[in-house]
């Protein structure tokens, strides 16, 4: 038997992706207008289940 897994693995708006291993962990980085805007920070050991960290960068809505 053969498992599949369906895209979208996030649920949301994700775009310009960036994935890095260190050691047993995946982090995923990504712009996002979910935290309006900033950079998104993801982290996961199965590349299907990601923890939300916090965001690395955001700034004020007065200065975009």
């Amino acid at each position: 038997m053969v498992t599949q897994y369906q895209n979208p693995i996030l649920r949301g708006i994700y775009p310009d992706p960036s994935i890095v291993r260190v050691e047993d962990t995946y982090y995923l980085v990504n712009s996002t207008f979910e935290y309006y805007p900033g950079i998104a920070l993801s982290k996961s050991t199965d590349l299907l289940n990601w923890t939300k960290l916090e965001g690395i960068a955001t700034l004020p809505h007065k200065q975009i």
